[in-house]
């Protein structure tokens, strides 16, 4: 299942995370190509801090993508003592 397709030279993932005892913390976003279509091995990983409650948002750049490829992301939050569990996958594919 595919959320989206580009052309653009970078991916910006976007998420929102939330953390019940706290104000700021990282979104950990982890990036991978579709296991349908290839390995599944994790090819990119970042964080971005963000307050409880707000979208934390993300560069890949292209250089460490292959075009024509589904790849899937996921994200969790992190406030530094506790990490939350990974969300559900979501997909991108990106087109030469």
């Amino acid at each position: 299942m595919l959320g989206q397709t580009t052309t653009a030279t970078s991916l910006a993932l976007r998420a929102t995370v939330a953390d019940a005892d706290g104000e700021w913390l990282d979104a950990d976003f982890e990036l991978s190509p579709d296991p349908a279509h290839d390995t599944g091995t994790v090819v990119w990983r970042g964080s971005a801090s963000t307050r409880t409650g707000q979208p934390g948002t993300v560069t890949v750049d292209r250089a460490v993508l292959r075009p024509d490829v589904s790849y899937r992301w996921r994200v969790r939050g992190n406030d530094g003592s506790d990490t939350g569990p990974w969300s559900a996958y979501r997909y991108v594919r990106l087109s030469g």
